[in-house]
C-alpha cells in the first residue's frame, strides 16, 4: 500500500420485506457496521504512519449500480452474492478475494435426492418425476442444479412431470419424505477428505442421493481489477490470516461471519460457466 491509497468498500442495502417493522433503522443499521467495518480494515491495513490507506464505505440500493461503481473505478471491493460473483470473475470484472466461513464452511454444493426406496436413483430415473425446488433464486436448492441437469443433457422442462416451490430446504425434503415430491434440490457440504457428505439439507434422515454439483460460497467479497495484486493480497490476508479482534467483530455484525478463506478463481469461474445453462 501506498500513503495515497484509498479503498471504497460497496455493499447493497437490504431491501426490506413486506410488513417489516422499522425498515430505515435496519438501513441505518447496515450502513453503521458497513462503517465500522471499513474502519476496522484501514487499522489493520495502515501498518505505519508512512505506509497507510483510508477504506471508505459505500452502500447502494442495488446491485446493478454497485458493479457499475466497481467498473468505473468508484468502488474498491464489493460484496456480491455467489451468482453475481461468479459471472463478473468470469468476465473479468472482478478479483474474488474472500469468502465468510459459516458454520465451519466456505463452501457448498447442491445435491439432488429422493426417498428411500423411491424408485427415483439415477439421472436416468428422473423422466416423469416430480422435482421439489426451494425457490427461483437459491442456489443450492434450484440454480445450480437445474443448471447442471442441463449441462448433463436433460431438458429439465420435458423431463419433470411438476416443478414446485416449498420456500426452505427443510420443506424441501419433508416434500420429498413425505412423497408430496419425488426428488428434492437442497444444499450439501461435500467431504475434503474424500467423495461422501459431510452434512446435507436433510440432516440425519436417511435418502438416496442421485447426484452432487456445483462448488459455491455462500457470498464474497471482490475486488476491482484496478487494485494491484499486493493491494488484493494484503485485503485477502487481513481477512484469512490471524483477524484481529476488532476486525472480527465488525465483520461478525456486518456479515455474520468471524472467519473468512481465501476465494478459489478457478471455482468461481467454473460456477459462472455452469450457471450459464440455466439462462438457456
Amino acid at each position: 500500500m501506498t500513503q495515497s491509497d484509498t479503498l471504497t468498500v460497496g455493499m447493497v442495502l437490504p431491501t426490506p420485506g413486506p410488513g417489516a417493522k422499522r425498515p430505515a433503522v435496519a438501513v441505518a443499521s447496515v450502513r453503521l457496521k458497513l462503517a465500522v467495518f471499513c474502519g476496522a480494515l484501514e487499522d489493520d491495513l495502515s501498518i505505519s504512519k508512512t505506509d497507510s490507506v483510508r477504506v471508505l464505505p459505500k452502500t447502494f440500493d442495488a446491485y446493478a449500480p454497485l458493479l457499475e461503481a466497481v467498473s468505473s473505478r468508484q468502488v474498491a471491493l464489493a460484496w456480491l452474492p455467489p451468482l453475481l460473483a461468479s459471472r463478473a470473475t468470469a468476465a473479468g470484472h472482478v478479483t474474488p478475494v474472500a469468502v465468510p466461513l459459516r458454520g465451519e464452511h466456505a463452501w457448498y454444493a447442491t445435491a439432488l435426492f429422493s426417498a428411500v426406496g423411491s424408485p427415483y436413483r439415477s439421472l436416468g430415473d428422473l423422466q416423469g418425476a416430480r422435482v421439489a425446488w426451494v425457490d427461483p433464486k437459491s442456489m443450492g436448492g434450484h440454480v445450480v442444479m437445474k443448471a447442471w441437469l442441463r449441462s448433463q443433457g436433460i431438458a429439465v422442462e420435458d423431463c419433470f412431470a411438476e416443478q414446485q416451490y416449498f420456500g426452505g430446504h427443510e420443506q424441501v425434503v419433508a416434500a420429498v419424505l413425505e412423497g408430496r415430491a419425488d426428488v428434492g434440490a437442497t444444499f450439501a457440504h461435500p467431504d475434503p477428505q474424500g467423495d461422501g457428505l459431510v452434512s446435507a439439507g436433510w440432516g440425519d434422515a436417511s435418502v438416496q442421493v442421485i447426484a452432487v454439483a456445483g462448488r459455491i460460497p455462500s457470498d464474497v467479497l471482490a475486488a476491482s481489477p484496478t487494485l494491484s495484486s499486493s493491494q488484493v493480497g494484503a485485503v485477502r490476508d487481513a481477512l484469512t490470516q490471524d483477524m484481529n479482534a476488532k476486525l472480527r467483530g465488525a465483520a461478525l455484525a456486518l456479515f455474520e461471519a468471524d472467519q473468512f478463506a481465501p476465494a478459489d478463481e478457478a471455482a468461481m469461474k467454473s460456477l459462472a460457466e455452469l450457471v450459464v445453462h440455466w439462462d438457456t
